[in-house]
């Protein structure tokens, strides 16, 4: 029987729990809206807003596990949501200049 020094690290570690997190800005930014738009979703209980796994100083976070992004957009769209426009993308109708 072969044992493993115990200064010897795993051979699969774990991942980083920090790096699977992801805050109110990142969900956002994944969906391709603003940070107060989910907010705004959150706090109105809208259904496809995912359940957050907890809070970290005040903030919701999620696990990206938990977050299907497939089923986000598909539960949007039959809201009536609108496609999220590009961030850098110019607003469309006419200007008031």
């Amino acid at each position: 029987m072969t044992t493993t020094p115990p200064d010897t690290p795993p051979t699969d570690p774990c991942p980083d729990p920090l790096t699977q997190v992801l805050t109110v800005d990142g969900l956002a930014d994944l969906l391709g809206i603003r940070p107060a738009t989910l907010r705004g979703h959150i706090a109105a209980g809208t259904d496809w807003v995912p359940a957050p796994a907890g809070r970290i100083n005040g903030g919701h976070v999620w696990r990206r596990s938990d977050v299907d992004l497939d089923a986000i957009t598909a539960a949007r769209r039959t809201q009536g949501q609108r496609r999220p426009r590009p961030r850098d993308a110019a607003p469309s109708g006419p200007s008031s200049s």
